[in-house]
């Protein structure tokens, strides 16, 4: 009978051991797709702690007829809880440089915010949708919003997914 209390035991400890050891890691690192009004993003996410991270952000647009956009950004994210679904935070700041096929190349910046919530299906994939304020200085050959050298404060929702690694 002690014996088989041992083995029990035994069985019991080892079982627990080796679970233990298969313990999913946390993810480091993301690649996120944004879409918003038309226009897709890239975000490169790094996870700081359990609540922070870090995306630099890069948008491409290019017409053969008109030239190009490029977005070049750095959004943070401060998460309020963990747990499946986790609303955050975000100031976001970023440059949208024009080049077109004619004319003079301008740059815009951005300095905005957004409120937003991640649903994680996994450790390694999530969902997420949030509202954002953003203000834009436009630059003074910038017709972007049709006012050269203003200020224009604009709304937006973004929806996104995310793969961690």
């Amino acid at each position: 009978m002690k014996r088989v209390i041992i083995l029990i035991l035994m069985v019991f400890l080892f079982t627990n051991f080796v679970a233990a050891q298969e313990k999913e890691k946390d993810p480091k690192f993301g690649l996120t797709a944004s879409y918003q009004n038309a226009s897709f993003d890239i975000l490169f996410n790094v996870w700081l702690n359990k609540k922070i991270k870090l995306s630099p952000a890069f948008g491409l647009i290019h017409s053969s007829g008109g030239g190009s956009d490029f977005t070049l950004g750095l959004v943070p994210q401060f998460y309020m809880r963990e747990g499946k679904v986790r609303p955050y935070f975000t100031p976001r700041f970023a440059a949208i440089i024009s080049s077109p096929n004619q004319g003079k190349s301008t740059t815009d910046l951005l300095f905005g915010g957004a409120f937003g919530s991640e649903y994680f299906f996994t450790k390694n994939f999530s969902v997420s949708i949030e509202a954002q304020l953003n203000v834009i200085k436009s630059d003074e050959n910038s017709m972007r919003f049709q006012n050269p050298g203003g200020t224009n404060v604009n709304t937006a929702t973004a929806f996104l997914a995310t793969i961690y690694f």
